[in-house]
Order: C-alpha cells, then structure tokens, then sequence
C-alpha cells in the first residue's frame, strides 16, 4: 500500500531507503544490491538533512538515487470506518470527507489510502491511513529537487516488515519492538496482515535486568495468546505455531525461553537471507526499511488494529 502511487522514473544508480519518525531520519544507501551506509540524523526538517545526506551520496558516487520513504508510527493515523457505497474510483475521495472527524489533520490536507477490512458479519469496512499532504510534499521535492533522487513509493512501518515475511507458509506470530519503544504484535498469514497490536508497558523491556523480566514477559506471553486465539477462533484461520522475535537487550535469551515455556510454541529470533546476503545491519528499528527492498507489490492488510 503506497500513499503516493508508484511512477515511472528515470534511471537509478543506488537505493536509498528513508525512514520518518518524529524527530529523526533514518537512512541506508545500497549500491548494487549491497549495503553501503547508514545514516541517522536527530533532525525532522528537511533543510538540515542536505548536507549529511548530500555528503553521504557523493561519497558512494551516487547522484540519481531510487528513494524509498517508510513512514513511523508518529507520522501517520489510522481509523476504521464503513466503506463508502460508492464506486471504486471515488472511494479515496469519499473517504476524506468521512474521516475528517476521525483524523487529527485539516481535510484540505490529508494525504490517505485504505484497505479493506475482513467481512465478518455481512460488515463491509476499511481501514484508512492518513498522513499531512504538505509534510509528505515537502520530503518528496527534497529527494527530487535537492537531492535529484526519484521517490518511488512512500510505505508504513509495518506494512514494510510484511515484506520479510513472504515466505512463510504458515501462520506466523512476530513480536518487534523499536528501542525505547513499545512491543508490536503483528500476526501474518500467506503474505497478510491479520492483526497489529502494540502492548503497553513494555518499552523498556530490554533495559531490565534479567531477574525483574520474568513478571513482564510473563504478561506479554498472556497478550500473544489473546492474539492467537482472536487469529484462530474470531478469524478462523489455521494455528499459529512459530513466534518470531525482534527485539533488541542483552536477554533476549531469558524473552525468548519464557515465551516458548508459557505458550508451547516454537519461537525463533527473526533472520532474513535476503538481508544478510545484501551485508545489511538488521537491528529491529532498521526492518522496516529493509523490507521496503523486497517489496512484491501484493501484501495486504486483513485483519485489524
């Protein structure tokens, strides 16, 4: 699902890859499939990111990117809504005026897209995902014009991991987590998203010592298997038997041992071929823009927030 569909565009000679959060840039630059270079700048205004990024680029001889944006969760909304009994082409449309209520961003300048929601009950719903327009117009002629980069697509954080997990033929529970940041349950089957969820509480689970994890993982086990038995008994889908974690601390070991023994499940550290294979750095805040790279352009949402 892209916010700014996906154009044609003049040859490329890398790809760079941004990631948008609140007050902070992200970027990898790859140079013929292979890692090049990351670059974090504490700074959400475009005009302080040229020179690091223009040095960055012309280091690597790099003069007419690919760019891809990944947008956090601080740069976008989301809200559930019925959909519009109108037709398909003026769905979008219609769902700016329906919204507007419902998202903390002025009409005129909402930037959206949507998907649809399962039908459960004869419901016909969609979820939609807004982003400021201006905001999102102004990174884009930064990448165009300041640094003539051709924007390719503009893509949500955990829309992005799906794409690391396209192989999976079973259902598969990833627990992910960003430094300093709050554990995300996402639930995927057969290339979808059947449930994101973020568990509160937890955002310095990886600053604690071993000995006072026990309590909290104890609690995020009893979240997973309220999301399991949603995924299998509300949805009806196939058992959920592997856990993948990303997450970061020194105890990961101690997260990983505790989810296994409390639910009786296979739990797994997540790892991608295709990344390593690119010498790709994969921290969990960097996936999201990983995944970006091995994006097949057939990943949906299904499930719910």
């Amino acid at each position: 699902m892209d916010l700014i569909a996906k154009l044609m565009k003049p040859r490329t000679d890398g790809d760079l890859i941004v990631g948008l959060a609140a007050n902070q840039l992200t970027a990898m630059l790859f140079k013929s499939g292979k890692f090049v270079e990351q670059l974090v700048i504490p700074e959400s205004s475009p005009a302080n990111c040229l020179a690091p990024m223009k040095e960055m680029l012309e280091n690597h001889g790099c003069s007419k990117p690919a760019v891809s944006l990944v947008l956090s969760e601080e740069r976008y909304q989301q809200t559930q809504i019925d959909k519009p009994t109108v037709p398909a082409s003026e769905v979008a449309a219609a769902l700016v005026w329906s919204v507007k209520d419902l998202i903390n961003i002025p009409a005129d300048n909402i930037q959206l897209d949507y998907y649809d929601m399962p039908k459960v009950g004869g419901s016909d719903r969609v979820t939609v995902v807004a982003a400021e327009k201006k905001w999102l117009k102004e990174w884009v002629s930064f990448f165009e014009v300041d640094l003539k980069g051709s924007v390719n697509g503009i893509q949500i954080e955990e829309l992005s991991i799906l794409n690391l997990l396209n192989d999976e033929a079973v259902p598969v529970l990833m627990l992910w987590q960003k430094p300093e940041q709050e554990l995300q349950i996402l639930v995927v089957f057969q290339k979808k998203l059947y449930l994101s969820r973020g568990l509160r509480g937890t955002a310095g689970l990886s600053r604690l010592a071993a000995e006072m994890m026990v309590d909290l993982v104890d609690n995020v086990s009893l979240e997973i298997q309220r999301a399991i038995d949603y995924f299998e008994s509300n949805l009806r889908q196939p058992p959920v038997r592997k856990v993948m974690l990303a997450i970061g601390g020194a105890n990961q070991h101690i997260v990983r041992e505790r989810i296994g023994s409390n639910l009786g499940v296979d739990v797994q550290f997540f790892s991608h071929a295709g990344a390593i294979e690119m010498q790709a750095p994969t921290a969990s805040n960097l996936l999201p823009l990983i995944g970006i790279l091995f994006d097949q352009g057939d990943v949906k949402e299904e499930g719910q927030k």
